[in-house]
């Protein structure tokens, strides 16, 4: 297990190490904490020595590999021309309404790949997160610390919980932001955040007629409907932009509509690209938005395309470890599918894709979930936004619930992870860890205005 430490500014470290986890799963802790030291407060600078570290099977430590030298060459070739190829089909399966035979079999082959390529393929049957969690508890205690303190994001908040309820009595001061709930399914999850995504997709359907200028007609259902119909369509005619080889499919234009319609300060710039791409077919405003996400995520080394790799093929390696079979029926998934798709027209159909695809992967939990109490443990400060799309707001609800000593502090507004985005939740986090202080029951800290066009920029 690889780590990295940033030893505390004034040399002291009076708190002993803090670890960090990004979440993901699959991102390197190295990694991101090269990136996140110019951010941190000073004072949680001065008081703790923080360490990142690469969970089982990713990034510096024994990885989990999956490729051979000639597909990161040509994900290097595709990047160069404006495409980004992602080697793992994880995506696919949870974000495309295809049959769930078709996901098995993307999951199938993934997994296959994963077994012939690593140097260690029966790590792929041990990178679940309780292992994790075991490991975690191994590095506090030759980093020569008696507790674990530690502050998780997004899934990093799902280690913190199961360290936490295996080891209750070690835990010191531990942040969980953006939080996942121990005891949901990936799958129960994944239909709740579909919901959630459809019922903002309606706000801004709303807001958009409204305003006198929408190209949506109609009821909402009615203008919900015209909209799906026309990203459907274009995986028959990507839209285009002049002078521009780059093109939006209905997949991009999906994921251009979630990250836009989810902020309220996006809206009026979704309203701007979509008219002319609607009425004229003009895609060049969704091609821009396309490009200004994309940009980012193209790799210009090999060590970037295979840490790209490593990231979505360890997501479905921990995800499917992390929870086992549903044992539900091809059949009723597809039938599930058609439902959500009836209920929730643009995003739905999608909600047990990773499941199917998990069945595929064959590497499997069998724990199943269940409540996290971490009886006896020193305060737990929960953290939870109230528009969050990708870990909803009654989650960390439910976790704060759950556990012997939750505390929950409530942030407004859309988005996800308030660490470092939210003045008022960062310094209620910092003053935790740095001082122990717990918020007092019902603290809630307000929305902060953030810059327009922020669609995409979430992790």
């Amino acid at each position: 297990i690889a780590l990295k430490k940033l030893p505390a500014s004034d040399s002291d470290a009076e708190h002993g190490s803090l670890f960090f986890n990004p979440g993901g799963p699959g991102v390197s802790g190295i990694r991101t904490l090269e990136t996140l030291a110019t951010a941190l407060p000073k004072e949680l600078r001065a008081s703790y020595d923080v360490v990142g570290f690469d969970p089982r099977g990713i990034g510096q430590s024994t990885p989990i590999t999956c490729w051979t030298d000639e597909d990161i060459h040509q994900v290097l070739t595709d990047a160069q021309n404006g495409k980004l190829s992602d080697l793992a089909s994880i995506d696919t399966a949870s974000s495309t309404y295809v049959s769930a035979q078709e996901k098995i079999n993307l999951g199938a082959a993934d997994a296959a790949a994963c077994t012939q390529y690593s140097e260690v393929p029966e790590l792929l049957d041990h990178v679940g997160t309780r292992n994790v969690a075991r490991d975690l508890d191994v590095l506090r205690a030759t980093n020569g610390n008696t507790k674990l303190n530690y502050l998780g994001t997004s899934y990093g908040t799902y280690i913190g919980a199961i360290y936490a309820d295996l080891f209750p009595g070690r835990v010191g001061r531990a942040v969980l932001d953006g939080a996942m709930d121990p005891s949901r399914h990936w799958a129960d999850g994944e239909a709740e955040t579909t919901a959630f995504k459809e019922g903002v997709l309606r706000q801004y359907v709303e807001h958009c007629q409204a305003q006198g200028s929408c190209p949506l007609s109609g009821s909402t259902d009615e203008a919900i409907a015209q909209l799906t119909a026309f990203v459907d369509g274009l995986d028959q005619a990507p839209l285009t932009a002049p002078g521009s080889n780059v093109t939006v499919n209905a997949q991009e234009a999906t994921t251009i509509i979630r990250d836009y319609a989810i902020e309220k300060p996006d809206w009026e710039e979704l309203t701007a690209m979509l008219t002319p791409a609607m009425t004229n077919h003009d895609g060049a405003l969704m091609v821009k938005a396309k490009q200004s996400a994309l940009a980012p995520q193209l790799p210009t080394t090999a060590e970037q395309a295979v840490s790209r790799a490593n990231n979505l093929f360890m997501a479905a390696a921990v995800i499917c470890n992390d929870y086992p079979d549903t044992a539900e029926t091809v059949a009723n998934w597809d039938a599930q599918s058609a439902a959500e798709k009836k209920a929730s027209p643009f995003f739905g159909g999608t909600s047990n894709g990773l499941e199917a695809y998990c069945r595929g992967w064959r590497h499997r939990a069998q724990t199943p979930p269940r409540e996290t109490h971490a009886e006896g443990s020193n305060p737990i400060l929960v953290v939870g936004l109230t528009g969050d799309d990708r870990t909803l707001y009654p989650w960390a609800q439910s976790l704060t619930d759950q556990l012997d000593n939750g505390h929950l502090l409530t942030v407004e507004g859309p988005g996800h992870i308030t660490f470092g985005r939210n003045a008022c939740a960062t310094a209620a986090m910092t003053d935790f860890l740095v001082n122990g202080t717990v918020p007092a029951e019902g603290t809630t800290c307000a929305a902060e205005p953030r810059p327009a066009a922020a669609g995409g920029t979430e992790n």
